[in-house]
């Protein structure tokens, strides 16, 4: 077995960073059709849609078998960016020190729903604080109903109205 740059184990949890060019995309897939085709109802092409932008992902496993993933996407949020086409939440000045440095998106975090509420994504989340980046945002559809979920952890920075015509709520956490 290949160990990846980031691994911890936790009774027969693991934790794994995985990349596109590695085997385990297609249990990624899998894992994210299945817990987001059940939660939300999306389709196979709406969940490739979205893992498209993937960096890489943190894998979680448990003997073996891939339980739970955050899926990341290497971007730096700008702020004038945000200043030119979304409603700042915040004060300037609190979103220009949130978004200081090096950034990554988290982009998608799914556990299976036999494994939640454990603290499995608890873990997920924790290792996200241990790469090597200043800050991660991430953008949470308001029909998701899960803004507060997010907002434990992080700052409700900007909303907009997608090409959709849905609202996305923009969150931030400092992590370094």
């Amino acid at each position: 077995m290949r160990i990846f740059d980031l691994f911890e184990q936790y009774d027969n949890i693991e934790v794994r960073k995985l990349t596109r060019t590695n085997v385990d995309i297609l249990r990624l897939l899998d894992l994210i059709l299945d817990v987001f085709h059940e939660q939300y109802g999306l389709d196979k092409n709406e969940v490739e849609e979205a893992i498209h932008p993937m960096s890489f992902a943190l894998g979680l496993y448990h003997n073996e078998e891939l339980i739970g993933a955050y899926i990341f996407r290497e971007d730096d949020l700008s702020f004038d960016d945000l200043k030119n086409h979304c409603d700042i939440q915040i004060d300037e000045q609190e979103a220009e020190s949130l978004l200081r440095g090096r950034g990554i998106e988290g982009v998608s975090l799914a556990v299976r729903s036999e494994y939640k509420n454990r603290g499995y994504g608890k873990i997920l989340i924790e290792h996200s604080k241990k790469l090597n980046y200043d800050y991660i945002w991430g953008q949470q559809l308001k029909l998701l109903g899960n803004l507060n979920h997010w907002l434990k952890r992080r700052t409700h920075v900007a909303t907009y109205i997608s090409e959709t015509s849905h609202e996305v709520y923009i969150t931030v956490e400092r992590i370094n």
